[in-house]
């Protein structure tokens, strides 16, 4: 018996290490009359919470939430709504969580609010080709898509920023608003705003600008005033947050936004090992290639193509996320735009450097990460009117189930051509 008790001790001791708090009077009490708890989310808010394609509620929040339901012995049944009906259904009584919900002051007035889940920036998106909109004071006058409900418009109200809302269900149809140009902007949560751009092919339409406009504390919420429910949503979520479960949560889900910074540098090692054999055996089968012809056996193969003349890029692909790095060469040779500028769009951009002639013939954006590797040439126009010759070379190289790294080696090879001719 004795041992038995020390064994109990042992394990509660134990759980209250890794952050379990059983659950007070009061909220067993409120369990025993509610089995049932309703939370309400929204349709197309992924990775948090959707609908996938068997019609079953899914996501990141619905993972934590099904846990806490677990954990605290209680049946939690979803509905999936609209975002603005989702507040409604809170506050008319008929669902007691809303599941994925931004904290505000003036929200606070109307819900309580669990303790952060997690961090969630909103950026402006506008058209790949539009360049008149880079920060908020640029929203004045503008039609602006916006999911009903959504916080974007207390920021909008609050730094007094007068534009036409043109309201709809969720950020899906936000982005396709944008895509055929019927509203010039939309404000959206980057990580769900990117995977419906993603989902929908919209990467080369449209882009994200400037800094986020604000940083949403992305919570649960009740109806004010039902602490007990909150007290047993917080108990769960410090839960889970101790245990390390809303960490494996979101490496599954969305761990790869998240976590590309802490790779880096491992990445950047690995890639940059094989760019420089890379461009070394670019230079040697070059220069084996050319000691055979006789118009350039004189020539020093290496001033004709030095590290000068080469540019190097390296694309994460990470599910929905996409980050791009340019890792060397002087990209203002060729153009009006700095480095930052010309990689924040780059594909785009770089479609605007290649000479008309030869666009047509380029291989499209999906065809870099659907063929291993790639070699082609084309000229550009640069932005003095130059005609440049290069070829490019691309590696693909898949780091894990969900990323895929990208390397593009391209070449100015217009000393060669100019040769060539001679």
């Amino acid at each position: 018996m004795k041992k038995l008790v020390f064994i109990l001790i042992f394990v509660f001791a134990l759980l209250n290490v890794f952050g379990f708090e059983n659950l007070s009077r009061e909220e067993m009490q409120y369990l025993s009359t509610h089995k049932e708890i309703v939370f309400t989310g929204q349709n197309n808010y992924q990775p948090f919470e959707f609908l996938n394609e068997k019609g079953e509620y899914s996501g990141l929040s619905v993972d934590i939430i099904k846990h806490i339901a677990k954990l605290y012995n209680f049946k939690a049944t979803f509905m999936h709504q609209t975002f603005y009906q989702g507040q409604q259904s809170v506050l008319n009584d008929s669902a007691d969580v809303l599941t994925s919900f931004f904290y505000s002051d003036e929200r606070n007035k109307k819900y309580d609010f669990t303790n952060l889940l997690f961090k969630v920036p909103a950026y402006i998106f506008i058209s790949s080709e539009r360049t008149d909109i880079s920060k908020p004071a640029n929203l004045r006058g503008k039609i602006i898509a916006m999911q009903k409900g959504d916080y974007a418009r207390d920021y909008l109200q609050k730094h007094n920023i007068v534009c036409k809302i043109l309201y709809v269900d969720d950020f899906k149809d936000a982005v396709k608003l944008v895509a055929k140009g019927k509203a010039d902007a939309l404000i959206g949560d980057e990580q769900i705003t990117e995977y419906h751009i993603y989902k929908n092919k919209f990467s080369k339409k449209i882009k994200h600008v400037g800094d986020p406009l604000y940083v949403g504390q992305d919570c649960m919420a009740v109806k004010k005033g039902n602490k007990i429910l909150l007290g047993i949503l917080n108990k769960g979520i410090t839960y889970c947050r101790k245990t390390g479960y809303i960490k494996k949560s979101s490496e599954k889900w969305i761990g790869l936004e998240y976590k590309i910074a802490d790779r880096n540098l491992i990445i950047f090692a690995i890639l940059g090992f094989i760019i420089l054999i890379l461009i070394a055996i670019i230079l040697t089968l070059r220069f084996e290639n050319i000691k055979k012809k006789s118009f350039l056996k004189k020539q020093n193969i290496l001033e004709n193509i030095s590290s000068e003349n080469i540019l190097t890029y390296l694309y994460h692909k990470a599910g929905c996320c996409e980050i791009h790095t340019h890792l060397h060469g002087d990209i203002k040779k060729y153009t009006e735009f700095d480095a930052k500028s010309f990689h924040d769009n780059f594909w785009q951009n770089w479609k605007i450097l290649v000479h008309p002639e030869d666009r047509a013939s380029l291989p499209n954006f999906d065809d870099f990460f659907n063929k291993k590797n790639m070699e082609f040439s084309y000229r550009i126009q640069t932005y003095k009117n130059e005609t440049r010759w290069f070829k490019t070379i691309t590696y693909l190289m898949p780091y894990d189930d969900q990323m895929v790294n990208l390397i593009i080696v391209s070449i100015d090879i217009t000393k060669l051509i100019k040769n060539k001719g001679k």
